[in-house]
């Protein structure tokens, strides 16, 4: 059974999961799967899990992130992900669920504009990079 998606609490450091009926009470159905999942339904499916940093290197406070993205095998449709991190990871775990709300590939995550200024993100976001190390494997 794939997780649902759930929300970043205050301070970013814990993804709330909850049950798939929870969700469909409230309208929600964006469905993130986990390799376990993946393999239990026989789906090709690659992935890449890329370590990277909050905000620009050289500004005050930047926080270690990962990020690991799961795209099927072939047409690089986005699947799931994950995002460990502090500060910051709340903003990254948006992308991810809009994406796959929007059925993306990871081609599409790649080509997203995403905001740079550097107390909230360095240059090359770091959903970005994990998509491209994704795609690299499609």
């Amino acid at each position: 059974m794939p997780y649902y998606i759930g929300r970043v609490v205050d301070d970013a450091q814990s993804l709330v999961v909850r049950s798939p009926e929870a969700f469909r009470k409230q309208g929600i159905d964006a469905r993130i799967f986990q390799e376990k999942e993946l393999q239990q339904l026989g789906l090709s499916y690659v992935h890449a899990k890329i370590a990277g940093h909050t905000r620009a290197r050289y500004y005050p406070g930047t926080g270690q992130i990962t990020v690991k993205i799961l795209a099927e095998k072939g047409s690089g449709r986005l699947l799931g992900g994950q995002i460990v991190g502090k500060e910051g990871a709340g903003k990254r775990i948006d992308v991810l669920a809009t994406a796959l709300q929007g059925g993306m590939t990871v081609e599409d995550v790649i080509n997203l504009d995403l905001g740079y200024s550097p107390p909230f993100s360095p240059v090359w976001d770091p959903v970005a990079i994990a998509a491209r190390q994704v795609a690299n494997l499609v």
